[in-house]
């Protein structure tokens, strides 16, 4: 089993607090996006064709650093797409083995161009880019990526349809990424909100979660929002109920499990002056809300989960 808390990278998808005045940092960016031509399924050749038409250029995969001493971190170099102000994001990471490591995230091309999503593929010695799908002609993200075994790995994230965000989910089968339909919410009268997934994991290969959030903004400087909670058993992605919140919106941007009957999300909550900190757990029935910590006086937030075992865990973020 491979979970992958840390793939929430939610902690880049800010959101602008003012009454309920929220967007992600994601969705900023996929609005720079939406006048964009289409695109299929990039694989490294056509991903090539497209951005050297604009002056973007992709760097070849790059050796790891000289062997640092022990107990350093060095930094590593990685493939991307470069030139003509494209600019390139990772957000979730997850290793099967020492030799066999994913990332994900997405490359914001030129304002021409829809934001793509990038796949990169660690073997022991270098990374390289990976071929990745993308919803035709819209501009796709990932967020989050976990395996359950080298042929059995999923990113999760979010596409625009032109208005909206809603989810997207790929998975790798060993040999290939491929697109896998997920669901989507609706509002009390029946009208699509934004979805968005922000980190996955998995138990097993018929037992895994994705949380995010759906929300919508009916006008400036008003948000109201939902967090969203997806199990995949084997056969598909289906969406599962999560605690009511009162008197405000919420999002999570973390899952974790130690194990079928025990998993953990995090994320926060927003009140009309501050955010405070949102825990829920599963007990193998269904998800509820947990009682957790706030520093007095301050907006918090909860980015990532992590469990060693069922009294364990820790969950981080910023005040």
């Amino acid at each position: 089993m491979r979970n992958n808390p840390a793939s929430q990278s939610g902690i880049f998808n800010s959101r602008l607090l003012l009454a309920f005045a929220l967007c992600s940092f994601g969705s900023l960016l996929g609005a720079l996006s939406f006048a964009a031509t289409p695109s299929n399924s990039v694989a490294k050749a056509n991903l090539n064709s497209r951005t050297q038409s604009q002056g973007v250029a992709k760097q070849p995969g790059m050796s790891l650093s000289p062997p640092a001493p022990p107990g350093q971190w060095t930094i590593v170099g990685s493939p991307g797409i470069t030139g003509s102000g494209a600019q390139n994001f990772l957000f979730g990471l997850s290793c099967v083995a020492a030799n066999d490591c994913w990332t994900v995230g997405y490359i914001l091309p030129p304002s021409s161009m829809p934001s793509i999503t990038l796949i990169e593929h660690y073997d022991g010695a270098t990374w390289s880019i990976a071929n990745s799908a993308n919803s035709a002609g819209r501009a796709s993200f990932l967020q989050g990526v976990t395996c359950v075994s080298a042929s059995d790995c999923w990113a999760i994230g979010y596409y625009s349809n032109g208005n909206i965000f809603q989810t997207f989910i790929e998975h790798y089968d060993g040999t290939a990424w491929s697109i896998v339909s997920s669901p989507n919410t609706l509002d009390p009268q029946g009208n699509a909100w934004n979805d968005q997934l922000f980190a996955v994991t998995c138990n097993n290969a018929s037992d895994c979660w994705a949380v995010g959030e759906a929300y919508i903004s009916p006008g400036p400087f008003v948000y109201a929002g939902t967090p969203i909670i997806e199990h995949y058993d084997g056969a598909t992605w289906s969406l599962v109920t999560s605690p009511p919140i009162t008197g405000g919106a919420a999002n999570l941007y973390s899952v974790t499990c130690v194990s079928g009957s025990d998993c953990w999300a995090v994320g926060n909550t927003f009140t009309t002056l501050a955010s405070q900190t949102l825990i829920e757990h599963y007990d193998g029935s269904a998800w509820s809300i947990v009682n957790s910590a706030n520093s007095p006086n301050e907006a918090n937030y909860l980015y990532g989960v992590t469990c060693t075992s069922s009294n364990n865990c820790w969950a981080v973020g910023y005040d």
